[in-house]
């Protein structure tokens, strides 16, 4: 039934096969991220990502339509956890300076400042610029870049 649903929207299109599939799967998606998010708004904001993922991508989806919104569901959940654990890091690294670190602040944390200032508008500008990009370029980007992944295995995906 939902692999008929997958070859119907893959063809026509069709907005209702579409949301079928959405209606058929959710439970299935969100269950697999529940195992990840504790809080239920990321939760609802990771389903809502890997079906976005699936009508973006779904001329590549082969085989089992329910593998592929499972290892997306977790992928997806996995990235918000990093993302979240990035920003805290990031966030209590500008409050150890903010706060002088227990030290006083003294001469040392002026050059601190500096370089975190710095790294925040070099990802600032990083972040800008990738929004002007195509989103395939992006992708690539992405997974080179933050999630690491080998060149052999990005060439491989784009059959380069």
């Amino acid at each position: 039934m939902a692999d008929e649903l997958l070859e119907r929207y893959q063809c026509d299109r069709d907005r209702r096969s579409y949301e079928r599939l959405v209606e058929t799967h959710r439970t299935l998606v969100a269950s697999v991220c529940r195992r990840f998010l504790r809080d239920p708004d990321d939760v609802d904001d990771v389903v809502q990502e890997t079906f976005l993922k699936l009508a973006g991508n779904i001329n590549s989806v082969t085989g089992s339509i329910t593998g592929w919104l499972a290892s997306t569901a977790q992928a997806a959940s996995v990235d918000l956890i990093r993302r979240s654990i990035r920003e805290r890091n990031r966030r209590l690294g500008l409050s150890r300076v903010r706060g002088g670190g227990g030290g006083g602040g003294g001469a040392g944390a002026a050059p601190q400042i500096e370089r975190l200032a710095a790294r925040e508008t070099i990802r600032l500008r990083l972040h800008e610029a990738m929004l002007v990009l195509d989103p395939a370029a992006r992708d690539v980007l992405t997974e080179r870049f933050i999630r690491k992944t080998p060149l052999r295995v990005l060439a491989g995906r784009l059959n380069v």
